[in-house]
């Protein structure tokens, strides 16, 4: 038996979609069960590489995955017997339900992160790449027909976003929620050793991922500035998309410049994980590169003190104060008394450490398998 593992966007290695579509890929090597796999860039998906590109190529880009995808997948579905396609939010699910409909096998959908809310997407409709990029989303949805929830089954990856599918009309027998599977990390590279023996020289906050307004980075360089730590410095590692500009001006104006790194190139985040003092993902939606949950598991599987919003897809992720410590949404001053929180009691972020890779051990036992030969059972009757 062979399934279809298909990605919307495969050049980032920070995509939290690519990291469970590449956990998915590995798993099935141990099974039965082949792996094709696909993307909008055809069939031959691009190992991880650090993509840059100016804003007009990267929204005609993406106009073009929403429907190459779908011509990618007609094109080999009489060589497979299941498509297996992974999405950032549910606002890509009609995308699975074109391909359902256009190659008439069973399909089953990963959807990693909650719809984003109508504040932030008026946040985000202020940025005019994020402009272009959401309105010719919408007419690319609207311009082909798609039956709704018609496809066999649909991940989610926290029971939160499972309700936001079933409240959105999607069958409930048909969502299932599971922890995403993580894929192995290469060996650390030299630039990202070094990065590790800086590190060691100072307890030091990280965050990794975009400088895009949906990722809160302001809001961290506003915390950074009102910690009361001595030698405390900021690693940003950045993905290489969004205003970096704007992040090195608001910098200068805090006066933490010369207490902050920027880091352009990928890093090997299991190095900089186990030897940074705390992770802040103050991100105001969870969809996009380093999105959580792929970015939190990747943080339990190495150990650092996490703090993050109380999101929808990382409401089953961990446990608060054992695993993970909340900020609230959008505002900073939760945000500087979990970090101080954390730099000032060791003894609780070593717990945390421990008690992260633990929780990460005993929730990747997910069998591929097991699901597709369930859902072809179903789809044959």
């Amino acid at each position: 038996m062979k399934a279809a593992l298909g990605i919307l966007q495969d050049e980032f290695e920070l995509s939290g979609e690519f990291q469970v579509f590449r956990g998915w890929q590995e798993k099935l090597l141990t099974t039965s069960w082949q792996a094709q796999c696909f993307s909008p860039a055809g069939t031959r998906l691009r190992a991880s590489s650090f993509a840059r590109s100016k804003r007009g190529e990267f929204v005609f880009r993406k106009i073009l995955e929403q429907w190459t995808f779908i011509r990618e997948a007609r094109a080999i579905s009489n060589q497979v017997d299941l498509f297996h396609l992974f999405v950032p939010t549910p606002s890509f699910l009609w995308i699975a339900d074109r391909v359902r409909i256009a190659t008439r096998k069973p399909v089953v959908v990963t959807c990693l992160a909650e719809k984003a809310d109508y504040l932030l997407r008026g946040d985000l409709l202020r940025n005019p790449a994020s402009f272009l990029f959401h309105l010719m989303r919408y007419v690319a949805a609207k311009a082909l027909p798609k039956g709704h929830s018609s496809c066999e089954l649909y991940f989610a990856a926290t029971m939160s976003v499972a309700a936001q599918l079933e409240a959105s009309g999607y069958p409930r027998e048909k969502i299932q929620v599971d922890v995403p599977l993580l894929p192995q990390e290469s060996l650390p590279d030299e630039p990202s050793m070094a990065l590790g023996r800086w590190l060691d020289k100072a307890p030091t906050v990280l965050y990794i991922g975009h400088f895009l307004p949906n990722k809160g980075v302001e809001l961290l360089l506003d915390a950074f500035a009102k910690l009361h730590h001595s030698g405390v410095r900021l690693l940003l590692a950045w993905s290489g998309l969004g205003d970096l500009h704007g992040i090195q001006k608001q910098a200068k104006l805090l006066g933490i410049k010369d207490r902050m790194m920027i880091t352009d190139y990928p890093v090997h985040k299991s190095t900089v994980f186990t030897h940074a003092s705390a992770l802040a993902l103050p991100a105001r939606a969870s969809y996009g590169q380093t999105a959580p949950p792929m970015i939190m598991l990747e943080a339990f599987r190495a150990g650092i003190p996490v703090v993050i919003p109380r999101l929808r897809s990382v409401s089953d992720v961990g446990q608060e104060d054992k695993t993970v410590v909340f900020m609230d949404r959008g505002d900073s001053s939760t945000l500087v008394c979990q970090l101080q929180r954390i730099l000032d009691q060791p003894e609780f972020a070593e717990r945390m450490r421990i008690a992260q890779r633990e929780w990460f051990k005993e929730h990747q036992s997910l069998d591929p398998s097991k699901v597709y030969d369930a859902v072809m059972k179903r789809f044959h009757g």
